[in-house]
């Protein structure tokens, strides 16, 4: 879990890297493969799918924390693998029943 969470932290910012999108709340939305940053607190009101192949990566990093409302889900669609998903925070993470 540590190298993970290092490999995560260092990943640079390229093509596919995604800055603050949204502010600093997601609400229903679609994330494609690839690394999303905030710059600070990050707060998950209702679901997100993330869409992609068996293959694709998606690397969250969350500067400050994260908080979690309860009821949502985290929708994995097309061949999205949840192996393949990695939250990188920095911060306290709330997580209140959410459903993959």
């Amino acid at each position: 879990m540590g190298a993970a969470y290092d490999d995560a932290a260092s990943r640079v910012f390229t093509a596919d890297t995604y800055h603050n999108i949204a502010s600093a709340t997601l609400n229903t939305v679609t994330l494609g493969a690839g690394v999303y940053t905030w710059d600070g607190a990050l707060a998950i009101s209702t679901d997100v799918t993330l869409n992609g192949t068996a293959t694709d990566v998606w690397i969250l990093q969350v500067s400050d924390t994260l908080d979690m409302a309860a009821d949502l889900s985290i929708n994995l669609t097309g061949r999205t693998l949840p192996q393949n998903v990695f939250w990188q925070v920095a911060g306290g993470v709330t997580v209140r029943e959410i459903t993959f």
